[in-house]
């Protein structure tokens, strides 16, 4: 049974005092969080750092347990989110540049997912299912949510694309990946 498409900032907004439980204990990706903490280095320095799609601040927490005073900058979509990260690291709010908005329209020159499409062939069946549902929908522009994952070559070329110099995989599992991306 279909689902109608929902506008992105709706659906993590609706969901975003239950996320980080669906996280840890539906999805259980506690390795996929332990394994970002183990790729980061163990620094008193300042270090800056992006979190893309930054939600509760899931990844922002193993950030600060390795690197106290990193320069986080954080971007999402959804401002319930943002609240929930905003009161989880009231202590430490003057490390965070919190961005409520969408990571496409920010200018990385100046200043990208959460799992992978393991083939250019289910990438792009997930992009024609997404422009059938928009279509069915009348949906002209916007975000919606419909989760379309990306083939790792085209989140490689992405973040090439969007000003990132060194961009190298530390770990894939199935559908996930991490990406280290460096300036």
């Amino acid at each position: 049974m279909e689902t109608n498409l929902e506008k992105m900032d709706d659906f993590f907004n609706q969901r975003a005092y239950s996320y980080d439980a669906h996280m840890i204990d539906d999805l259980g990706l506690t390795e996929f969080y332990d394994e970002i903490q183990k790729l980061l280095p163990c620094s008193n320095s300042k270090m800056s750092f992006l979190d893309l799609g930054c939600g509760t601040g899931l990844e922002i927490e193993r950030i600060l347990s390795n690197v106290p005073n990193a320069e986080i900058t954080g971007i999402d979509l959804s401002i319930e989110m943002l609240e929930i990260l905003k009161q989880k690291f009231n202590g430490m709010i003057n490390q965070l540049n919190i961005i409520c908005g969408s990571y496409f329209d920010v200018d990385f020159i100046i200043a990208k997912y959460d799992y992978i499409a393991n083939s250019i062939e289910d990438e792009q069946f997930y992009l024609a299912e997404n422009k059938r549902r928009r279509s069915e929908n009348e949906i002209k522009d916007g975000f919606y949510h419909y989760d379309t994952p990306l083939f790792f070559k085209t989140e490689e070329k992405l973040l090439r694309e969007a000003g990132f110099k060194n961009v190298t995989i530390a770990k894939k599992w199935e559908n996930s990946i991490i990406f280290l991306c460096s300036k």
